[in-house]
């Protein structure tokens, strides 16, 4: 069976044929201009054709005449044509998030448009392009290559890279991309095509210019980049621009997804590569040939200065956990503080409550009243004390815990849930069970030894009869 592809590319090598032709296919159409129909079998692929995208929503195809006008291909025939200059025009149905293209050329052709590097509209939307051709499908961070007859839906969108316009000072026009989503390769191919090397030259022409720290155009309309670093260089940029490798362009991917990949830390390796790049650049070396015989070397210098600063950082943040670690274990030996605080009192209170006990043995002289008046501010005594525990500990937990939830939002954000847990909740949660569970043996006894002094004081005991006056 015919498909759409084929049967399209057969109409277009006819066309194609003709001399004096004009072909060009953009993202919105593919036109063949100054082209005659000789063939009965053209003809009814062109018929076939306008039925076909018709009813895939792929678009409309129409046929012109210089001298007819516009055929209707339900009823022209192969003499209505044939004597004429023929315009074939296929229009595509226009969707922001699918592009496709009949031919590789019409693809090269689109993505060499200098203005897809300014145009952030292009940049940022991921869209899926089908391709009439067989080809290792392949994606970018942004678009999305398939064979005729995928999916029209593009993935989701991948987190946003590291804007070069933000680092790299921009006083050339269509030089420095706004964005390297389209240019970045993300899944690449199992093997090299048509598809891919068309994709990958407008590609390499926006990378190259995301890695100096100044693009400019001199007078006379050529352009020069400069490094920045510990010396400053400039480089004329090579016109026009050599041929990229398969080697060099997946080290200049390399470079770039290094830098742009994480935007935190975007501006400090942009910086480090300029400085060793600075350092190894040739003077009166062009841009980008020396770029590549150097870049492989400074990439790895730079990665290495990265090291280290990633190690100052530690040194920082391993202050501040040594910082926390010590807050922690002062929280941890005011828990425990507070639990020995507790059965200290424990006793002293206990002792209290042993002497006024001991007053009411009958060896011991004193009024009744006086006795139960002792015992029960000894019972308010306990009470007190005990309310006083509890609560002045429950107003230092709550403060305790508010300062931590301060902590942990204003200085450790940088600490994930679960070290968090592990690194501060944890500990603290286990000390204060221990103080809960302490605290809860000896409030019961409290309240036993408070409940047995108010029965005392509120059931005085009548002394047992002298036997000396039985």
């Amino acid at each position: 069976m015919t498909t759409f592809p084929e049967r399209m590319s057969r109409v277009i090598a006819a066309f194609r044929g003709v001399q004096g032709h004009a072909f060009n296919e953009a993202v919105a159409s593919c036109r063949i201009d100054q082209t005659r129909c000789t063939a009965a079998e053209v003809l009814d692929d062109i018929r076939i054709l306008a039925q076909e995208a018709a009813a895939s929503q792929l678009g409309t195809v129409r046929l012109f005449g210089d001298i007819s006008g516009e055929f209707d291909l339900g009823a022209a025939a192969l003499g209505d044509v044939q004597n004429e200059s023929l315009r074939f025009v296929f229009t595509k149905v226009p969707n922001p998030s699918w592009w496709y293209f009949l031919t590789i050329e019409g693809l090269a052709t689109a993505l060499a448009e200098p203005t897809l590097g300014t145009d952030a509209a292009f940049a940022t939307r991921p869209r899926v392009i089908w391709m009439a051709a067989t080809f290792d499908e392949f994606a970018t961070r942004s678009l999305y290559f398939k064979g005729w007859g995928g999916v029209r839906v593009p993935g989701p969108s991948r987190a946003p890279m590291g804007q070069p316009r933000k680092l790299v000072r921009d006083l050339a026009p269509f030089k420095v991309p706004v964005d390297l989503s389209p240019w970045v390769l993300e899944d690449r191919p199992a093997n090299a095509s048509p598809v891919f090397d068309a994709w990958r030259a407008p590609a390499y022409r926006h990378l190259i210019f995301a890695l100096p720290a100044e693009v400019t155009q001199q007078i006379g309309g050529a352009y020069e980049v400069a490094l920045r670093g510990s010396r400053s260089v400039a480089a004329r940029v090579d016109d026009p621009l050599p041929a990229c490798s398969a080697e060099a362009f997946d080290l200049l991917t390399d470079a770039i997804r290094w830098i742009y990949l994480d935007p935190r830390e975007a501006e400090t390796k942009f910086t480090l590569l300029n400085y060793q790049l600075s350092l190894d650049w040739q003077v009166e070396s062009r841009w980008p040939t020396h770029l590549f015989t150097i870049l492989k070397r400074s990439l790895a210098s730079a990665k290495d200065a990265f090291t280290f600063h990633l190690q100052d950082q530690s040194k920082e943040l391993l202050k501040t956990l040594g910082d926390l670690r010590k807050a922690l274990q002062d929280d941890v030996s005011k828990a425990q503080q507070s639990t020995r605080d507790v059965l200290t009192g424990l006793w002293r209170d206990f002792a209290i409550a042993g002497v006024v006990l001991a007053l009411r043995t009958p060896s011991v002289v004193m009024p009744a009243e006086v006795l139960r008046v002792v015992t029960l501010a000894t019972a308010a005594l306990l009470t007190i004390s005990l309310a006083v525990t509890l609560g002045g500990n429950a107003r230092f937990n709550w403060l305790a815990a508010r300062g931590r939830q301060v902590w942990r939002t204003k200085l450790y954000a940088f600490l994930t849930t679960n070290d968090w847990n592990q690194l501060v909740a944890n500990p603290i949660r286990s000390s204060q069970i221990v103080y809960r569970v302490v605290m809860g043996v000896v409030a019961v006894v409290y309240l036993a030894i408070i409940s047995y002094l108010v029965f005392v004081a509120t059931h005085p005991v009548t002394p047992p009869p002298d036997p000396l006056n039985m």
